[in-house]
């Protein structure tokens, strides 16, 4: 027996049936595709954010480790003032002498020592916050300006500095300008100032340093690390009664 096709074809419901199905299996696999997408967009961006503060913070972590005050020198400065934005958000400043400039230019009358500024200010056309470092290859009387200006950052948040004098508390600001103040600035008040030492112990022993950024998502993200001092003066712990 010959059996004959039906000539008919698919009907319009079938025909429905068929588009419906293909596409929901489509916005299945849109949304698989999304889905992934948004992911890696997600690890991109917070590897990115991670990137960015842990550069920032070993920038900050190599200048403060070279951080020097000597005694014959008045133009020698380590100042870090506290400060807060309306957001309640650490809005630190720190200005200090350093070891870690590296001239450019061999022919340039530069040495080691730079003044080195960290802190945030606004963008004089967006106003909105920026993270500055200023570098001046020369000392002089004025701590607030002089050198050139490098954004850091415009993603930033808050800034924030502890600084660790070797007892059990974190200090909020540090200011070590007033050489001839013994009992503020020498870890040892007992101990007479020595003009033949290069390091008299104004310099803080450790600072711990809170970058706070601002993600893709609109959420801060806080970032944290401790830098110990190598020229501050060791703690001289204090003398027994007998």
């Amino acid at each position: 027996m010959t059996r004959i096709a039906d000539p008919r074809g698919f009907t319009l419901i079938e025909m429905l049936i068929a588009i419906a199905i293909f596409a929901l299996l489509m916005i299945s696999v849109y949304q698989t595709f999304d889905q992934s997408f948004r992911s890696y967009q997600m690890v991109e961006q917070s590897r990115d954010l991670n990137e960015t503060a842990r550069l920032i913070l070993d920038r900050i972590q190599d200048d403060l480790q070279s951080a020097a005050i000597f005694h014959e020198n008045v133009n020698m400065v380590f100042v870090g003032e506290h400060g807060s934005g309306t957001t309640n958000r650490p809005t630190d400043r720190l200005v200090f002498t350093t070891l870690n400039h590296l001239s450019l230019d061999p022919t340039a009358p530069e040495s080691d020592l730079a003044e080195v500024e960290y802190g945030i200010r606004p963008d004089p056309d967006t106003h909105q916050p920026l993270l500055l470092r200023r570098e001046k290859p020369y000392l002089d009387e004025d701590h607030t300006q002089g050198g050139v200006l490098m954004v850091l950052s415009d993603h930033v948040m808050g800034l924030g500095f502890k600084y660790f004098d070797g007892t059990d508390q974190l200090k909020d600001h540090w200011d070590a300008r007033d050489l001839g103040d013994t009992n503020a600035h020498i870890q040892n008040p007992n101990q007479p100032i020595d003009d033949s030492t290069t390091n008299n112990g104004i310099l803080p022993q450790a600072v711990e340093t809170t970058l706070v950024l601002r993600d893709a998502d609109g959420h801060d993200v806080a970032f944290s690390s401790v830098t110990r001092l190598v020229l501050a003066a060791p703690v001289v712990p204090p003398e027994l009664p007998q």
